[in-house]
């Protein structure tokens, strides 16, 4: 999904959860990508609907590590 207005809340949660809709084999995980800064409201709708505690914690690779690794892979 691509992100670019201002969400918040329980419409936050909902745009994200919809990327995880999967399709057997064809679709394992959702993309979320954001033009807008969401982190504060994505980081206070999650705190008001998610579990207090975890079940699992899943890393991202910072962006700036995946882009020289992308940019590695296509001088090779």
């Amino acid at each position: 999904i691509y992100v670019d207005k201002n969400l918040k809340y329980h419409g936050l949660v909902q745009a994200f959860s919809r990327t995880n809709r999967l399709n057997g084999t064809v679709k394992s995980h959702g993309n979320v990508m954001c033009y807008r800064n969401l982190k504060p409201q994505a980081d206070e709708a999650f705190a008001l609907f998610s579990n207090k505690q975890p079940t699992e914690y899943i890393e991202v690779p910072d962006l700036e590590g995946l882009t020289e690794d992308f940019a590695k892979a296509l001088e090779a």
